[in-house]
């Protein structure tokens, strides 16, 4: 029924405009400039209010065409808003069109604007039902076209002179509306076909707005003959009604979601109701009964198996003994029983302690009791233990927290936070992070906290370590590769030398991160206050695990950035790497008044070595004279491998030319001495060309550019030699 209604208001609308056009077609009615300018100045408006509400829904609810259609208003009311300043009787004389044709163009650049919005709207459509998520239009990008369009068309009338608009002697008289009644066309055409105006209100109003906008362009404005005739003012006024339909659709669209919105909070909120209420009556919960002063006069099982006392033992006892003391120094028990009593319910959580001395983390809901005649006789206590939960909540931002450091930190400050986490969730105070190398032989400790042994040999990167044999408890886990628990430590009177002295072991948990079936890692944790268990296992675990990966993604991420700037075979500075190297060097020289050398090296009788031992060969010579050269050149210089046996050299800070000689001099002596490649011989030289900047106040590129062509001078004049550019 909806659908035959959708369809008979468009015929009828169609109808009734074109009834509209026989009446008023020989009307001799004429309105004037001013109420021309009213008229534009109240589409401005409409157009504008269409915007925002369209870009309001929008980010309610992202899709291309309502993203096109915003765009499409908001561009289309700064130009029916130019329209109407430029058109007024204040400032038509300043333009270099006269108002007869500065008008009717400027009403067909808003026009033409507005209907190719439209039909790329319901384009984008299709893009999105094609493309799915992948077609989804950057607003951006959509922005900016819009906005440099716009401008274009303000610049455009600003400084164009326009032909003339009117043609009084064809059948038609503004016949350039015919451009956007075109597009009008098939935009409704897209829209009609698209089938969503069947259910959907907002495409409804939209074919309307089409349909209206359509019948204005073909019918009322292109039949004009003069400015302000009744055909003229009859097009502005249904210009403004087809804004008004989109107007119509979008709050009714706009109330849609609200309503539904509003619905979805509140089945939200029922299902949030429905399951705390269930969560109260799952097994498992502590529920306990207080009297007013706060003694325990109602204990179930549950409050037995969490607390650890019996009802025997519970009852008639102060709620204060499940609090710590800190907690009781500062009067929480009492002041949870005021708040309770003063609002009804109070929810709370912290640490509380069971019979045994150990402690975990509760989440409570204190209630109040009342009688028959609403007295208040008691309160009903609720205790979760979230101990592990809040555990695992700690895991969850430390896996946030590994992600951003993958990309901006590095090993030591992920492995710190991942100890300082894994002492927080076992209440430990003791931790360290050992990594285990291929060969399984050796251990070396990456992270400890302050109480973690360091007193081990230094490996060559400089981090503690000692061979599996002499490791002590950590060993015993690398054996059996699986978590160790050892809470007997205090008995054997148990050591750790560390920076701050003799550490005595009171308990301590070690758990291996496997990889290919092989010990990796291991991560320890020490000095609990009570016994570990398998739940510390567990979470140690996950910890470990966590961190491994994030580290091996923070590795990977590392040898990614290397590769894109570095060369692979020598690990130097790539093509990238040495633009940047060498705008900072020019920045350098400019500021220090120094000289820079720019210096493109290429090996004689490289080719040789290739043909003659091979390649393996070749690259092995290459990374030996690559580390040769890093150990001649000076700090703060720059050597690069552009590819072959090509190199480019940074020489900074040059005090003169015949420093540079110098160096370059090093260079060749270096190059020429023998390589011993698996007991072969070789021998290259290096040819150098070298320009002196600011001597050569080039940009980058063209230095390269004379330092290669002096290069192959060089090489020119017998090799092993290098040659300045002149």
């Amino acid at each position: 029924m909806k659908v035959k209604s959708r369809i008979a208001s468009y015929i009828l609308t169609g109808l009734g405009l074109m009834l509209l056009f026989l009446l008023v077609r020989h009307s001799t009615w004429e309105g004037s400039k001013d109420l021309h300018t009213l008229m534009e100045v109240i589409a401005t408006l409409l157009a504008f209010m269409v915007g925002v509400l369209g870009l309001t829904r929008y980010h309610t609810q992202p899709q291309n065409t309502i993203l096109l259609i915003g765009v499409a208003f908001l561009g289309t009311a700064f130009l029916d808003g130019y329209h109407a300043i430029v058109t007024s009787q204040w400032f038509d004389q300043l333009w270099p069109s006269p108002p007869p044709q500065l008008i009717p163009w400027s009403w067909n650049a808003s026009r033409i604007f507005l209907a190719l919005m439209m039909f790329l709207s319901w384009l984008a459509w299709r893009r999105e039902v094609r493309l799915g998520v992948r077609g989804a239009i950057s607003p951006s990008s959509v922005y900016i076209s819009v906005t440099l369009l716009t401008l274009s068309a303000f610049v455009f009338f600003a400084v164009t002179p326009l032909p003339r608009a009117y043609y009084p002697e064809f059948a038609f008289g503004r016949p350039e509306e015919f451009a956007s009644a075109s597009l009008f066309l098939l935009a409704l055409i897209g829209y009609l076909s698209k089938g969503a105006w069947r259910k959907d209100s907002f495409e409804h109003w939209i074919v309307l707005s089409l349909i209206v906008g359509f019948v204005c362009q073909a019918a009322f404005m292109s039949s004009s003959f003069r400015l302000y005739d009744t055909m003229f003012d009859v097009a502005h006024l249904l210009k403004k009604a087809s804004y008004i339909c989109v107007l119509i659709g979008l709050l009714v669209s706009l109330m849609q979601v609200l309503r539904q919105a509003k619905r979805d909070r509140l089945a939200l909120a029922a299902s949030e109701e429905q399951y705390r209420l269930l969560i109260q009556r799952v097994d498992g919960y502590a529920i306990i009964m207080v009297d007013q002063a706060g003694l325990v006069t109602s204990w179930n099982e549950g409050a037995e198996r969490i607390m650890g006392y019996t009802t025997e033992d519970a009852l008639g006892k102060p709620m204060s003994i499940f609090f710590t003391p800190e907690a009781i120094a500062a009067d929480k028990p009492d002041i949870l029983l005021r708040q309770a009593a003063a609002q009804g319910q109070v929810e709370d959580e912290g640490w509380r302690v069971r019979k045994d001395g150990s402690h975990f983390f509760a989440n409570e809901l204190l209630s109040t009791i009342h009688n028959e005649v609403n007295q208040l006789i008691g309160f009903s206590k609720i205790i979760r233990d979230i101990t592990e939960q809040k555990a695992r909540e700690r895991l969850a931002v430390l896996r946030h927290q590994l992600a951003d450091l993958t990309t901006s930190g590095s090993q030591e400050q992920m492995l710190k936070l991942a100890l300082e986490t894994a002492e927080q969730i076992t209440e430990s105070r003791i931790s360290f992070f050992c990594l285990v190398d291929e060969n399984q032989n050796v251990i070396s400790l990456r992270a400890w906290s302050t109480g973690a042994p360091i007193e081990m040999s230094l490996s060559d990167d400089q981090h503690p370590q000692c061979t599996i044999s002499g490791a002590g408890h950590w060993a015993d886990c690398l054996r059996r590769s699986a978590p160790v628990i050892d809470n007997d430590a205090a008995a054997r009177q148990d050591q750790l030398r560390s920076s701050a002295g003799l550490i005595r072991l009171v308990r301590q948990l070690t758990v291996p991160v496997m990889q290919n079936d092989r010990p990796a890692a291991v991560v320890g944790i020490a000095n609990k206050p009570r016994n570990y268990e398998a739940q510390d296992v567990a979470l140690l675990t996950s910890l470990a695990e966590v961190t491994f990966d994030f580290l091996e993604r923070l590795q990977a991420e590392q040898r990614v950035r290397f590769m894109a700037f570095n060369d692979a075979l020598t690990g130097l500075p790539n093509r990238l790497l040495l633009e940047d190297r060498l705008s900072q060097a020019l920045a350098l020289s400019r500021r220090s008044n120094r000289l820079l050398a720019v210096c493109y090296l290429d090996l004689d009788e490289f080719k040789c070595v290739n043909d003659h031992l091979g390649h393996q060969a070749g690259d092995r010579l290459l990374v030996e004279f690559a580390q040769r050269m890093q150990r001649m050149l000076r700090e703060g210089d720059t050597l690069a491998r552009l590819g072959g046996d090509e190199f480019v050299i940074l020489l900074n800070g040059l005090s003169d030319i015949n420093q540079c000689e110098e160096i370059l001099h090093r260079v060749l002596l270096v190059a020429a001495q023998p390589f011993d490649l698996d007991g072969h011989q070789a021998s290259v030289s290096a040819s150098i060309g070298a320009t002196l900047f600011p001597d050569d106040p080039n940009d980058p590129d063209i230095l390269l550019r004379h330092a290669d062509q002096a290069m192959y001078q060089a090489k020119g004049l017998g090799k092993n030699r290098f040659k300045l550019y002149s």
